[in-house]
């Protein structure tokens, strides 16, 4: 992923994602415990304009068919090769077979009460998976987002995403004694 990046965000940039720029050339931000600028973005919303990019490609092309409002429960294997997926879709039961099955469904961030997760990121594709057959590892090591806000709130929903770019603009984080605390952990953070 390292070595192929460059070329990955040249292909984003051609097919029209719109990145910020400057005078010469595109933006950069740094993100925190970086130590150069090296972040592209669009504006506080860089995934979304990265999805609308390639959504608009696939959708182009007419190489995908999008079946919004569809659930995988199942996923059908035959010979011990995953050759589908039963689905519901619209309310409706179906199978649905293929040549190749990625499961790109998210993350499991709502198994946690506080979490800044979409609330679709609930691990069914980690179970899909698992009944299936397939070898579930270091369930353990959840990434957890340093700069989430809290306000107290006893309503899950009221914790949201601080974005990174904020730290790696100058903001620090500090303990509820005001004491800095990152440093511990990493020395440019």
């Amino acid at each position: 992923m390292v070595e192929e990046g460059p070329d990955r965000v040249r292909e984003l940039i051609q097919l029209g994602a719109c990145f910020d720029r400057a005078e010469n050339g595109f933006s950069f931000t740094r993100e925190a415990a970086h130590g150069r600028r090296r972040i592209l973005h669009a504006g506080d919303a860089t995934g979304h304009e990265i999805e609308k990019t390639l959504g608009n490609t696939l959708l182009a092309e007419n190489k995908v068919r999008f079946l919004p409002n569809t659930s995988v429960a199942q996923l059908v294997i035959q010979d011990g090769i995953c050759r589908g997926c039963r689905v519901v879709h619209d309310g409706n039961a179906r199978v649905i077979l293929s040549k190749a099955v990625v499961l790109a469904t998210g993350g499991c961030g709502q198994v946690f009460r506080f979490n800044t997760n979409p609330a679709v990121a609930t691990g069914d594709g980690i179970a899909v998976a698992f009944n299936a057959g397939a070898t579930v590892c270091d369930m353990e090591f959840a990434q957890f987002h340093p700069t989430a806000l809290y306000t107290g709130d006893q309503n899950p929903g009221s914790v949201f995403l601080i974005s990174e770019a904020v730290r790696g603009e100058g903001g620090i984080l500090i303990n509820s004694q005001g004491i800095r605390f990152m440093p511990n952990y990493h020395p440019n953070a």
